[in-house]
Formats: C-alpha cells, sequence, structure tokens
C-alpha cells in the first residue's frame, strides 16, 4: 500500500512493492514502475496533474508523477526499482549494465558500469534536483538491499545532469547514503521501535 500524506515533505517506502497500491478505497494495478502516471492518474487527483515521466537515462529504474497541491505546493510521487545481481544476457541487471557501458562511452567517463551503484548515483541527484527546485517527494522503493537505521550513513551531495549518468567517485552508492542525503524516513520504523522490522513484501 502506498501511503500518502501530505504533512510530511519525504517519506521513504522501502523494500518490495506490491502488486496493487489503494487510496480512498479505490484499487489499481502496479504492474511496473513506468507505468506510474497512468495509474496514479485513475486517482481524483487527476485535474491536479502537472508532469509525469520516467529515469532520463532511458534505464526504466523509476518513474514518477508530480501533482499540484494546496496553494503551491508540487508533490513529486516516485516509484523505483533498483535491480537485484543477476547473471544472463536477458536479465533486468545485464541489460542495464550493457545501457551504462554504451552511455559512459558516449560521454567519455571512464568507471566501469555497475548498475546497482548508479541506480543510487542518478536517483539522488535527479532527487536533489526536483528538492532544489521545491518540490515535495514521496519515494516509494524496492531498493533490493537491507537498511538499519541504527547504522546511519553519511550525506555526500552530487551534481545533475539530465540524461548524463552520474559518475562521482566519491559516494559510496549505498541506501544509507541516499536516506541521509535527504533525511528520508521509514514508515516500517515510524511505527516500530525495535530491530528487525516486519517484513515489507507481506
Amino acid at each position: 500500500m502506498l501511503q500518502i500524506n501530505f504533512k510530511f515533505s519525504k517519506w521513504l517506502l522501502y523494500g518490495s512493492l506490491q502488486p496493487t497500491a489503494s487510496h480512498a478505497n479505490r484499487r489499481i494495478s502496479c504492474p511496473s514502475t513506468n507505468q506510474v502516471g497512468q495509474q496514479l492518474s485513475y486517482f481524483q487527483w487527476v485535474s491536479r496533474l502537472i508532469d509525469k515521466g520516467e529515469d532520463r537515462v532511458g534505464l526504466s529504474r523509476w518513474s514518477y508523477v508530480t501533482l499540484h497541491g494546496k496553494g503551491d505546493r508540487k508533490v513529486t510521487f516516485v516509484t523505483a526499482y533498483n535491480a537485484s545481481y543477476t547473471s544472463g544476457e536477458t536479465t533486468n541487471f545485464c541489460q542495464q549494465q550493457l545501457v551504462l557501458t554504451t552511455l559512459q562511452q558516449q560521454h567519455k567517463q571512464s568507471l566501469s558500469a555497475t548498475p546497482r551503484r548508479q541506480f543510487m548515483l542518478d536517483l539522488q541527484s535527479w532527487l536533489a534536483h526536483h528538492i532544489q527546485a521545491q518540490y515535495d517527494i514521496i519515494l516509494a522503493m524496492d531498493a533490493n538491499c537491507t537498511y538499519n537505521p541504527d547504522i546511519p550513513g553519511t550525506a555526500h551531495p552530487l551534481q545533475y545532469t539530465q540524461g548524463v549518468p552520474n559518475m562521482d567517485k566519491q559516494h559510496d552508492g549505498s541506501l544509507s547514503t541516499l536516506i541521509a542525503k535527504f533525511s528520508l524516513t521509514d514508515p516500517l520504523a515510524r511505527q516500530h521501535c525495535s530491530c528487525p522490522f516486519p517484513p515489507s513484501h507481506c
């Protein structure tokens, strides 16, 4: 379930996304992240739609829809998926690796293509670009990794260039760094005071 509360400017929902999302007793199917703009448009907020789109690098790692809130407030809902490491030419991970290698060659970037780390860098720089433009963010993400709020990460700023993979060599590419940068809130951590948290995929 995707929980929406306009009182909070940044939400993080990590773990596996459910095949359906619900709000106000309406159910919609969410077969893939690149359809979030189409799916959310079925909500009663369709008249408030400002923008929608997906990962500008072209890897379909996340998609988003931006709605006009109260006053001048702009709220961007993001669903994101970080591919787990799997072998085989037809897997999501390997396809991303091939595309990233081509992009890095085009932009004369020397680092080797690492899809999981690249996901964190590109998502962070893209989010920072939107937050700087005064957008509120609600992020629902399947990061395919664990997160322990008792071991905080260290925030690391990144520059954003549309359509170009971020090649910052100092960023560790971890989920905890992404969370630290934006002071994201994990709904499970808000509801449960001790670890381990219950699974987010049931």
